[in-house]
Order: C-alpha cells, then sequence, then structure tokens
C-alpha cells in the first residue's frame, strides 16, 4: 500500500495511523506492535521524503499565479494542505535520499537489536555514515600523488623517543 502512495496525502495517512498504532501499542505494552508500526511509520516518512523531492517549487516572481507548477499548487502549499511543515518534509527528503541497501540494513540492525525505530534515529545513524562517505570520497579526490624523480625541500624530524597517548 504504500509504494502506491502517489501524493504526500496518502502517505502521511499512512503515517499517521501507523503512529496511532504504535501508540496504542506502547499502551497496551506490545512492543513486537510496537516496532513493526514503527518501521511502518518510518517507511511511510520515507515515501513522503521521495514524493516531496519530485515536487516543483513555485518560481517565485510579481506574479505567485502565473510562476505555480503545472498542477496549480505550490510544493509548500501542497505539504501544508497534507498538514506537513517545511522543517519535516526536508527530514523527509533526507531520509529518502539513503541508499535502500543502508536504510533496509539499519532497520534489520535495529530489529535484531530488539530496539524501535525512530526517524530522528535513523537520520542520526544512516546519514552520518553517508555523509561520512561522502566527505571522505570528496578528500581523496583532492588529494595528487607526487610527481616521482623530483626532489623536495622537507625537514623530516623522527626523535628518538616514543610519544604516548597521541
Amino acid at each position: 500500500a504504500l509504494s502506491a502512495a502517489t501524493t504526500v496525502d496518502e502517505a502521511k495517512d499512512i503515517s499517521d495511523k501507523s503512529a496511532a498504532l504504535q501508540a496504542y501499542a506502547k499502551q497496551s505494552k506490545n512492543l513486537e506492535l510496537e516496532r513493526m508500526a514503527a518501521k511502518i511509520r518510518l517507511r511511510a516518512k520515507r515515501r513522503i521524503g521521495e514524493i516531496s523531492s519530485t515536487m516543483e517549487k513555485s518560481k517565485g516572481g510579481a506574479n505567485p499565479e502565473a510562476t505555480l507548477p503545472n498542477n496549480g499548487k505550490s510544493k509548500t502549499e501542497a505539504l501544508k494542505n497534507a498538514g506537513i511543515s517545511t522543517s519535516e518534509a526536508h527530514r523527509c527528503e533526507k531520509l529518502a535520499q539513503v541508499p535502500e541497501a543502508e536504510f533496509d540494513e539499519y532497520l534489520a540492525k535495529s530489529d535484531s537489536l530488539g530496539k524501535t525505530v525512530s526517524s530522528d534515529e535513523a537520520l542520526k545513524r544512516v546519514t552520518k555514515k553517508v555523509s561520512r562517505a561522502e566527505k571522505i570520497e570528496k578528500i581523496s579526490e583532492k588529494n595528487q600523488s607526487l610527481p616521482e624523480g623530483e626532489v623536495f625541500n622537507v625537514i623530516y624530524a623522527d626523535p628518538p623517543w616514543h610519544y604516548r597517548n597521541v
């Protein structure tokens, strides 16, 4: 049902229903149902991000109606009608940018550890891993090996004592 959601409203509805189910499961102390509802909610938020990222923004300008996307609604207006703030939509879009394999790995790891997943935890854990890999890639692109056969003026110090706790 979640993959069939084509609008933000449909995905938000699934997210809201799973949040209600999660709250009920927590009250009834059913941890398995609570974890399942949390996973559904997280996947729904990811779907909201996927849909939101494909929506066209208003181009701005003196005549707002002339700059609206083809469907006649700006992205902000459509999100507002669905009950989603722009900051929540941004978090959902960041969650949607996480590769599917890493997202599923996070869900499986949380499941095996017996933890309930949350969007904040997922963003913290998964996006940190992704952004670190991107930073390493950018740095390695900038690094160049030195040309061979050239002599460089360098002072190399190798003291005879050992450094500790460095």
